[in-house]
C-alpha cells in the first residue's frame, strides 16, 4: 500500500531472530543419489521473527501500536538490522540508472565472489565521502551525481513489512509490579526489495 517513514522499535529488533533467506528447489534422484538445484531467487530476502519471548507491557504495547499503525502487511517501514546496518569503507557500490543517477548498493565479498545488495533506505546524516555526490534520496537510495560516484560510507535501514495480518497474543502471567506478561505467536517481518 504505502511506505510509512517510521522505524520499527529498535529495542525489540535487538532480540529478533533472522537474516538472509534464499529460495532453492532441490530435486533428487533416488537411484543414483544425484540432485539438481534450481535457484528460484538469486538474491536473498532478509526475514526476521520478532515474537520469540514473553514480553512485559513496556515491550508489547509499542509492538502492538506499531503493528496497528502499519495495518499488518499493508504498509512498509524502516527496520534496523543490528547485524547488518552499515556500509563500511570499501563496501560501497553504485548501480548506474542514467547519466546522473545511481542506486546505492553494498558489496559482500568473499574470496573471488561478490554479491551486491541494493540499499533503498539509507539513514539521513550518515552518508559521507561519496565522490561526485550532489544529493541522496533517503526514501529510495538513489544518488544524484555530477560524475561517476565512488567510495563513501553510510548506515541504512531495511525496507520491510510485516508478513502477518493477525497479531495473536496470550497472557502468560501477571507481574504485580510490571503488569501482564504476554507471549505472541509468530510475528514475521520481511524485506521489501524496491522502494514504495
Amino acid at each position: 500500500m504505502a511506505f510509512k517513514d517510521e522505524i520499527f522499535p529498535k529495542f525489540i529488533s535487538l532480540n529478533a531472530i533472522g537474516g538472509p533467506a534464499f529460495v532453492t528447489e532441490v530435486v533428487g534422484n533416488d537411484a543414483g543419489g544425484k540432485e539438481w538445484r534450481n535457484l528460484v531467487s538469486s538474491m536473498p530476502r532478509f526475514e526476521y521473527e520478532v515474537a520469540h519471548a514473553a514480553k512485559l507491557p513496556k515491550e508489547y504495547k509499542p509492538l502492538r501500536a506499531f503493528f496497528l499503525n502499519m495495518r499488518g502487511r499493508a504498509d512498509s517501514f524502516r527496520y534496523w538490522d543490528h547485524l547488518d546496518y552499515e556500509v563500511a569503507s570499501g563496501e560501497a557500490n553504485f548501480l548506474q540508472i542514467d547519466s546522473t543517477h545511481y542506486q546505492m548498493r553494498k558489496a559482500y565479498a568473499f574470496g573471488s565472489q561478490t554479491m551486491y545488495r541494493n540499499i533503498t533506505k539509507p539513514i539521513s546524516g550518515t552518508v559521507s565521502g561519496i565522490a561526485n555526490m550532489v544529493s541522496v534520496d533517503y526514501a529510495t537510495g538513489i544518488v544524484t551525481t555530477s560524475g561517476t560516484p565512488s567510495g563513501g560510507t553510510w548506515q541504512f535501514h531495511v525496507h520491510a513489512r510485516f508478513d502477518v495480518d493477525a497479531m495473536k497474543a496470550e497472557t502468560v502471567e501477571r507481574n504485580p509490579s510490571a503488569g501482564y506478561i504476554v507471549n505472541f505467536g509468530s510475528i514475521m517481518i520481511v524485506e521489501i526489495k524496491a522502494a514504495d
